[in-house]
């Protein structure tokens, strides 16, 4: 048995306190304990087993986020933005009471910083998504590549599975930069060939993604912002010169910070069953609006605007939202006549 697989069988044998230490703005709900993120934030959209069978005590998932699921030594390490899982399994035992004294040294905030190092690195080492399994993929999904600063590809990037063991697979790399353009961390989407076509079979982050995005292209004062990449590519040519940001799930979306030259601000809403997506686009628009930015939420026909476009095609597509961003300059110029109407002599 790995070393790995080891600690998360011993920590799920203490799983609620696990949850305690790590998840300490959460609460106990039945068989299950509750949380926003694994970064301890307050909210519901996280879950932990606590009870049940071997293998199910102690996995998890936020239900907000794309991918975001594994088990206690996985929570350890995402809640603590350990760069490498050695320092995750190193905690997890100083935890367990196993580890040498004296406890290892380092703070969240250096292994941050060496995780973005870490994505910049692997990002430069990325090539052109042209003519690769990546291109293939994205075609598929009725796309085109993006700009090469934004997304690149790699034949054979590296991760860990559940029991730390490495692999390596093709991937797309998405650049995530802060407001001034650096990269703090990089978004990898491991595809596949699955005998009918390049499928997604792992979505992961690396470095700092929190407040941040993908820059997709344009360079207007309007911005368009949503969840994951496949839905702003899709409604790349829908608003002329718009800044197309992608930021990554319905959790970080709603944290999302924008440009301080943006307009105007405009959010691709993902229809999910738990209705998360709509949930985190209401609450950006309400910081946007309380910062005297206008913001419109821009909703799909169907789950995503991916699938909208993979359904009814372009032109309709650019119809739905025309329509969208038409009804809400509309109901702009009725306010503000009310208003005018309400402080005339």
């Amino acid at each position: 048995m790995s070393r790995a697989r080891e600690l998360s069988i011993r920590l799920a044998e203490r799983a609620e306190e696990v949850c305690r230490v790590y998840l300490s703005n959460g609460r106990r709900s039945g068989s299950y304990w509750l949380a926003g993120d694994v970064r301890n934030a307050k909210g519901k959209s996280l879950w932990v087993r606590l009870r049940g069978s071997r293998d199910a005590v102690g996995r998890w998932r936020d239900e907000a986020e794309e991918g975001a699921y594994g088990d206690l030594l996985d929570l350890i390490r995402l809640s603590g933005d350990y760069a490498a899982m050695a320092d995750a399994m190193a905690e997890a035992e100083r935890f367990l009471g196993t580890a040498p004294q004296p406890e290892i040294t380092g703070s969240p905030v250096r292994a941050s910083s060496d995780a973005s190092e870490s994505a910049r690195r692997l990002f430069s080492r990325g090539g052109d998504v042209a003519g690769s399994i990546g291109e293939t993929y994205l075609r598929s999904r009725a796309l085109t590549p993006p700009p090469y600063h934004a997304v690149r590809f790699h034949p054979n990037a590296m991760y860990l599975d559940d029991d730390g063991a490495r692999r390596a697979g093709p991937a797309l790399l998405a650049a995530i930069r802060d407001t001034n353009g650096a990269i703090t961390g990089v978004h990898r989407t491991w595809i596949a060939n699955d005998g009918g076509g390049p499928v997604v079979v792992l979505r992961k982050i690396m470095g700092a993604a929190r407040e941040h995005s993908v820059h997709l292209g344009g360079a207007g004062a309007v911005a368009l912002v949503g969840e994951g990449l496949e839905t702003v590519l899709s409604l790349k040519d829908v608003i002329e010169d718009a800044r197309l940001y992608a930021a990554l799930s319905a959790a970080k979306l709603a944290l999302w910070r924008w440009p301080c030259d943006v307009s105007r601000l405009y959010v691709a809403v993902d229809n999910d069953e738990n209705r998360a997506g709509e949930k985190a686009a209401r609450r950006l628009i309400e910081r946007a609006r309380a910062a005297a930015l206008p913001a419109t939420a821009l909703y799909p026909r169907l789950g995503d605007f991916n699938d909208d476009l993979k359904e009814d095609g372009v032109e309709v597509v650019n119809a739905l939202i025309l329509r969208q961003i038409s009804a809400a300059q509309a109901e702009c110029r009725d306010s503000f006549r009310a208003s005018c109407c309400q402080i005339a002599p």
